[in-house]
Protein backbone atom coordinates (compact mmCIF):
# COMPACT_ATOMS: atom_id res chain seq x y z
CA UNK A 1 0.00 0.00 0.00
CA UNK A 2 1.61 3.28 -0.78
CA UNK A 3 0.49 6.74 1.33
CA UNK A 4 -2.47 9.03 -0.06
CA UNK A 5 0.59 11.64 -0.37
CA UNK A 6 2.55 8.87 -2.31
CA UNK A 7 6.10 9.34 -0.11
CA UNK A 8 5.24 6.02 2.15
CA UNK A 9 5.10 2.48 0.84
CA UNK A 10 3.76 0.24 3.53
CA UNK A 11 4.61 -3.60 2.89
CA UNK A 12 2.90 -7.00 4.90
CA UNK A 13 5.56 -9.47 5.77
CA UNK A 14 3.71 -12.42 6.35
CA UNK A 15 6.57 -14.59 7.97
CA UNK A 16 8.14 -11.74 10.32
CA UNK A 17 4.70 -10.58 11.62
CA UNK A 18 5.04 -6.79 10.80
CA UNK A 19 4.47 -3.98 8.55
CA UNK A 20 7.52 -2.91 7.02
CA UNK A 21 7.57 1.59 6.11
CA UNK A 22 9.83 2.32 3.40
CA UNK A 23 9.96 6.09 2.12
CA UNK A 24 9.76 6.75 -1.73
CA UNK A 25 12.56 8.59 -3.31
CA UNK A 26 10.52 10.88 -5.34
CA UNK A 27 12.60 11.44 -8.54
CA UNK A 28 13.22 7.36 -8.82
CA UNK A 29 10.28 5.57 -6.95
CA UNK A 30 13.39 3.37 -5.11
CA UNK A 31 12.12 2.47 -1.73
CA UNK A 32 14.40 3.47 0.99
CA UNK A 33 13.77 0.98 4.22
CA UNK A 34 12.84 3.22 7.01
CA UNK A 35 11.45 0.84 10.08
CA UNK A 36 8.69 -1.95 10.98
CA UNK A 37 5.35 -1.68 12.95
CA UNK A 38 4.58 -5.10 14.67
CA UNK A 39 0.89 -5.88 14.35
CA UNK A 40 -1.23 -7.08 16.98
CA UNK A 41 -2.30 -10.54 15.43
CA UNK A 42 0.75 -11.51 13.71
CA UNK A 43 1.38 -12.97 10.10
CA UNK A 44 -0.17 -9.62 8.05
CA UNK A 45 -1.20 -10.96 4.68
CA UNK A 46 -2.34 -7.87 3.45
CA UNK A 47 -2.77 -4.06 3.34
CA UNK A 48 -5.40 -1.10 2.01
CA UNK A 49 -5.00 2.25 2.26
CA UNK A 50 -8.20 3.90 3.07
CA UNK A 51 -9.65 5.81 -0.09
CA UNK A 52 -10.22 9.29 0.95
CA UNK A 53 -8.37 9.45 4.68
CA UNK A 54 -4.90 8.83 6.51
CA UNK A 55 -6.08 5.13 7.99
CA UNK A 56 -4.13 1.67 6.84
CA UNK A 57 -6.16 -1.41 7.28
CA UNK A 58 -4.35 -4.98 7.45
CA UNK A 59 -5.29 -8.61 7.05
CA UNK A 60 -3.49 -10.50 9.68
CA UNK A 61 -3.88 -14.20 8.90
CA UNK A 62 -2.98 -16.42 12.01
CA UNK A 63 -5.20 -13.79 14.31
CA UNK A 64 -8.71 -13.42 12.96
CA UNK A 65 -8.10 -9.82 12.90
CA UNK A 66 -8.66 -6.31 10.70
CA UNK A 67 -6.01 -3.94 12.30
CA UNK A 68 -6.83 0.04 11.92
CA UNK A 69 -3.71 1.82 11.57
CA UNK A 70 -3.75 5.74 11.24
CA UNK A 71 -0.98 7.29 9.20
CA UNK A 72 0.77 10.46 10.46
CA UNK A 73 0.14 12.74 7.41
CA UNK A 74 3.68 14.43 7.82
CA UNK A 75 6.21 11.03 8.23
CA UNK A 76 3.56 8.52 7.29
CA UNK A 77 4.28 6.60 11.01
CA UNK A 78 1.20 4.32 11.89
CA UNK A 79 -0.35 4.29 15.02
CA UNK A 80 -2.51 1.58 15.77
CA UNK A 81 -5.91 2.91 16.59
CA UNK A 82 -8.26 -0.72 16.83
CA UNK A 83 -8.72 -4.38 16.36
CA UNK A 84 -11.26 -6.07 14.75
CA UNK A 85 -11.90 -10.12 15.97
CA UNK A 86 -13.56 -11.91 12.78
CA UNK A 87 -13.69 -15.15 14.65
CA UNK A 88 -11.63 -17.10 12.36
CA UNK A 89 -8.41 -17.51 11.08
CA UNK A 90 -7.61 -17.14 7.45
CA UNK A 91 -7.87 -13.64 6.16
CA UNK A 92 -6.68 -13.09 2.99
CA UNK A 93 -7.06 -10.31 1.05
CA UNK A 94 -9.11 -6.89 1.50
CA UNK A 95 -10.81 -4.00 -0.85
CA UNK A 96 -12.07 -1.03 -0.12
CA UNK A 97 -15.42 -0.26 -1.88
CA UNK A 98 -14.22 3.78 -3.38
CA UNK A 99 -15.51 5.87 -0.89
CA UNK A 100 -14.24 3.81 1.75
CA UNK A 101 -17.47 3.20 3.30
CA UNK A 102 -16.81 -0.70 3.14
CA UNK A 103 -13.93 -3.09 3.49
CA UNK A 104 -14.54 -6.62 2.12
CA UNK A 105 -12.15 -9.65 3.21
CA UNK A 106 -11.73 -12.73 2.10
CA UNK A 107 -11.29 -15.70 4.63
CA UNK A 108 -9.54 -18.75 2.94
CA UNK A 109 -9.83 -20.85 5.93
CA UNK A 110 -13.74 -20.83 5.83
CA UNK A 111 -14.96 -20.14 2.39
CA UNK A 112 -16.14 -16.76 3.24
CA UNK A 113 -16.42 -13.32 2.59
CA UNK A 114 -16.95 -10.72 4.87
CA UNK A 115 -18.52 -7.45 5.06
CA UNK A 116 -17.63 -4.85 7.05
CA UNK A 117 -19.28 -1.57 7.90
CA UNK A 118 -16.43 1.51 7.88
CA UNK A 119 -17.51 4.09 10.82
CA UNK A 120 -17.50 7.77 9.32
CA UNK A 121 -16.22 9.00 12.21
CA UNK A 122 -13.18 6.80 13.55
CA UNK A 123 -12.93 4.48 10.26
CA UNK A 124 -12.87 1.03 12.63
CA UNK A 125 -14.80 -1.16 10.68
CA UNK A 126 -17.53 -3.57 12.00
CA UNK A 127 -18.72 -6.52 10.91
CA UNK A 128 -21.83 -6.43 9.05
CA UNK A 129 -22.39 -9.30 6.68
CA UNK A 130 -20.99 -12.57 5.95
CA UNK A 131 -21.58 -13.94 2.34
CA UNK A 132 -23.23 -16.89 1.42
CA UNK A 133 -20.33 -20.19 0.09
CA UNK A 134 -17.85 -18.43 -1.99
CA UNK A 135 -17.04 -21.77 -3.63
CA UNK A 136 -13.58 -23.21 -2.07
CA UNK A 137 -11.05 -20.66 -0.30
CA UNK A 138 -11.32 -17.42 -1.68
CA UNK A 139 -7.94 -16.01 -2.64
CA UNK A 140 -8.16 -12.45 -4.21
CA UNK A 141 -10.90 -9.80 -4.69
CA UNK A 142 -11.68 -6.53 -7.01
CA UNK A 143 -14.48 -4.69 -7.05
CA UNK A 144 -15.09 -2.90 -9.94
CA UNK A 145 -14.48 0.68 -10.38
CA UNK A 146 -18.54 1.85 -9.72
CA UNK A 147 -18.74 -0.35 -6.66
CA UNK A 148 -21.55 -2.68 -8.31
CA UNK A 149 -19.54 -5.98 -8.23
CA UNK A 150 -17.01 -7.68 -6.44
CA UNK A 151 -15.12 -10.39 -7.66
CA UNK A 152 -13.11 -13.21 -6.32
CA UNK A 153 -10.77 -16.31 -7.29
CA UNK A 154 -10.73 -19.15 -5.73
CA UNK A 155 -7.76 -21.47 -4.75
CA UNK A 156 -9.52 -24.88 -3.75
CA UNK A 157 -12.27 -24.73 -6.81
CA UNK A 158 -10.31 -22.49 -9.47
CA UNK A 159 -13.24 -20.40 -10.36
CA UNK A 160 -14.13 -16.71 -10.12
CA UNK A 161 -17.11 -16.22 -8.40
CA UNK A 162 -19.01 -12.55 -9.07
CA UNK A 163 -20.80 -10.94 -6.17
CA UNK A 164 -23.31 -7.72 -6.58
CA UNK A 165 -23.05 -5.13 -3.39
CA UNK A 166 -25.76 -3.51 -2.35
CA UNK A 167 -25.40 -0.33 -2.39
CA UNK A 168 -26.39 0.96 0.73
CA UNK A 169 -25.57 -1.95 3.14
CA UNK A 170 -22.53 -3.78 1.29
CA UNK A 171 -24.49 -7.00 1.67
CA UNK A 172 -23.04 -9.46 -1.08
Amino acid sequence: AVSRNGRVAYVANLQSDDIGIYDVEADTGRLIPRTSVAAAGGRVNELRMHPTEDILYAVEKSAPHIETFEVDALTGDLTSIGTLDLGSNGGEAIVSDSLGRFLFVSNVFNDRIYTLDVDRDTFLPSLAFTSPGTGNQPLALAITRDDRFLYTCTLGSNTIEAFTIDALTGAL
